[in-house]
């Protein structure tokens, strides 16, 4: 009887895994909590401004810290580029994200200085800093924007 209601345990926990999906990594958690894909799912301190808020000190030591960790590493990068590359309608998520770059090019493992010295990325950053939001600064003198822009292109320029 015992053997008959571990096996059913077994198997109600295989059903329950099966449908809530694999559970997340700790690192795949932080990155969903303070630089997510979609909108919705963004930490703030306020409502009225929920994407003004940076990423905490603490969360980019984190990270930082964990590009050393093979596993890890390519998951923080793909979630960096993707960023960079889908969302660039989103001034505040570029500039969370090219912080954090410019963070774990700076205190994170080589490897995130090597995939940065690639030649597609590097060419993409080059043309990002030239091409962002250059026609928002020829049409619109007081645009919200222009300050995220203008910091973002300084910023790839120091990346």
């Amino acid at each position: 009887m015992d053997r008959l209601r571990a096996a059913f345990d077994e198997v109600v926990e295989i059903v329950k895994m099966a449908f809530n999906g694999e559970p997340k990594s700790p690192v795949e958690e932080l990155l969903d909590q303070y630089l997510p894909l979609n909108e919705e799912n963004i930490v703030s301190f306020s409502a009225k401004n929920r994407q003004a808020v940076a990423i905490p000190a603490f969360i980019m030591n984190d990270l930082a810290s964990r590009t050393n960790n093979v596993v890890d590493c390519p998951y923080i990068q793909m979630r960096i580029w993707e960023i960079l590359i889908d969302h660039q309608h989103n001034p505040n998520m570029m500039k969370k994200a090219l912080n954090l770059l410019q963070y774990l090019i700076i205190n994170g493992s080589p490897q995130v200085l090597k995939d940065c010295r690639q030649s597609s990325r590097s060419s993409f950053l080059t043309e990002l800093a030239g091409d962002y939001n250059k026609y928002e600064y020829e049409q619109y003198e007081f645009s919200q924007q222009l300050d995220i822009g203008a910091g973002m292109q300084h910023l790839i320029a120091v990346i």
